[in-house]
């Protein structure tokens, strides 16, 4: 074999080889993320971002204590149950042992997505978010979005949260009423699970469901219940800081912004005194019992509506709109064909409150 024929055999195996090692991070470069994938905080890779990847060690240097979480309220045990499981997935990845998938479950609205979001930024792994229910209704072409979000997944150098809302939609038991009447969702669910076990080390898998039990048992399988998390409705303490909080950054922070910057033009907003403190706040807290961190930040949105609106913001207001949507909370409830909200103070009714 002549010489020019040895260095062509040579340059085609390097070639060959080179391309074999760069093919997942081409892939990514030319492949935009998945359609089903709403939103991540992966940046989209491109070659330089490739060499200086390989060149510089990713260096996270985040403590994780409970002040890192403030902005999620929860019960304590609850939330120092989240903490440890952020020091499990960060340890983990920094030793580079296989993450363990687990499941977050709980009622709409008391901070899943939040809580999946915080575990990714304080593990140092990117976080991305997929809606089960586009999923689900995506037909026969849900198998080849499940495939495009593993390929895309793995192609992940810094190690990657995927997070997954409404995961019943497709993962659901087969006795649930969601996965009834067609084949096309239980072959995406088939196209998941049989994905799960050839992800690379650096990725985690959070479904997210109203009731853990909602999904199927094969899928549960492929989870850890023991750093499974139910997230409940806020007990009085929780709702006490969510109101407080939300309050205070919508309304108050609001009020004086308006009075220091427009007192000449648009005149001043006034809140009634002692309506967020005293036997007034505690009516408004009592009033809150069975809805959600997310129905309490959306009740003090639109108390700021109704002072835009009045230019001024009375206990009576505050409490005809409460008495609204406590109501049309509990129609809603009734509709699901949940006549009773439950909260960790036990049972409620509505009834229970009295309005004035």
């Amino acid at each position: 074999m002549s010489v020019v024929a040895v260095v062509y055999v040579l340059t085609s195996v390097s070639a060959a080889l080179l391309t074999w090692a760069l093919a997942p991070f081409i892939r990514v470069i030319l492949e935009a993320k998945p359609r089903i994938v709403k939103e991540t905080t992966r940046p989209p890779m491109t070659l330089l971002d490739f060499v200086s990847r390989v060149a510089l060690k990713r260096d996270d240097d985040c403590s994780v204590t409970g002040e890192t979480f403030d902005d999620l309220i929860l019960p304590d045990d609850v939330k120092q149950r989240l903490i440890d499981l952020t020091w499990t997935v960060r340890s983990s990845h920094e030793q580079g042992i296989p993450l363990t998938h687990f499941i977050l479950h709980g009622p709409d609205g008391v901070g899943k997505q939040m809580a999946a979001r915080l575990i990714a930024r304080f593990s140092g792994i990117d976080f991305a978010r997929v809606c089960g229910g586009e999923i689900g209704a995506s037909g026969e072409k849900g198998v080849s979005q499940i495939q495009a979000l593993f390929s895309w997944a793995n192609t992940s150098s810094d190690g990657l949260l995927i997070y997954i809302s409404q995961a019943d939609a497709f993962l659901g038991s087969s006795k649930s009423s969601l996965m009834k009447g067609t084949g096309s969702k239980h072959n995406a669910a088939s196209a998941f699970l049989l994905n799960v076990s050839k992800l690379r080390k650096g990725i985690i898998l959070v479904p997210s469901t109203c009731r853990e039990h909602d999904l199927d048992e094969g899928v549960l399988a492929h989870f850890d219940k023991s750093c499974s998390c139910h997230l409940p409705l806020p007990d009085s303490s929780c709702r006490k800081k969510l109101v407080e909080m939300y309050f205070n950054r919508s309304v108050v922070s609001f009020v004086q912004h308006n009075n220091e910057s427009n007192r000449r033009t648009a005149g001043v907003l006034s809140i009634e005194d002692d309506l967020i403190t005293g036997e007034q706040f505690g009516e408004i807290v009592a009033a809150t019992r069975g809805l959600s961190g997310d129905a309490i930040r959306d009740l003090i949105v639109a108390m700021r509506q109704v002072l835009i609106e009045n230019r001024t913001l009375t206990f009576s207001s505050a409490w005809e709109l409460i008495e609204m949507r406590a109501k049309h909370h509990q129609d809603m409830q009734v509709l699901a064909g949940e006549h009773t909200l439950t909260s960790l103070d036990g049972d409620f009714d509505l009834q229970d409150v009295t309005f004035v």
